[in-house]
């Protein structure tokens, strides 16, 4: 989209009117998830048409962004409107690149506050909580080791 459907919603979610801040417009279809049928016999545990899809269909919608601009990062999103069948998600992304010759942003301070209020970066190829600590950790292992190499034995 050329711009936010709804401005003040997306500038509450970190949303800037500069190069760097990009938002998708992502439909998403209403309510639950259809089963795959089961083949061969009766099966009455997989008895049911609709499951709930477990998350939240911003959730999907974020996702779906992050898959289509892989490039960019997700900031947020809103619920931009709704009709019979589907949902319309406004997702906000941010360019994370500092070599772009638009520099208004070289501090990062929208993008920064706005991780860190939900806690993580929503983009997929961003590491998970777990994964950060574990870095986090491997990383205060290497600064404990010596920098000396051990004495050879003859």
């Amino acid at each position: 989209a050329d711009s936010p459907s709804n401005p003040v919603r997306a500038h509450e979610l970190g949303y800037k009117a500069t190069k760097d801040f990009v938002v998708a417009r992502v439909r998403i279809s209403h309510g639950k998830r259809r089963r795959r049928q089961a083949d061969l016999g009766r099966k009455p545990a997989k008895n049911r048409k609709f499951v709930e899809p477990g998350r939240e269909l911003k959730w999907f919608a974020e996702q779906k962004a992050s898959r289509r601009f892989s490039n960019l990062d997700v900031v947020n999103s809103y619920l931009a409107g709704s009709d019979g069948q589907y949902k319309y998600f406004e997702v906000i992304l941010h360019n994370p690149c500092d070599d772009t010759p638009y520099k208004a942003l070289a501090k990062k301070p929208v993008a920064e506050k706005a991780v860190a209020k939900t806690g993580f970066a929503r983009n997929a190829a961003k590491a998970t909580k777990a994964a950060a600590a574990t870095a986090k950790a491997a990383s205060a292992a290497k600064a404990a080791k010596p920098a000396e190499k051990p004495a050879r034995k003859a």
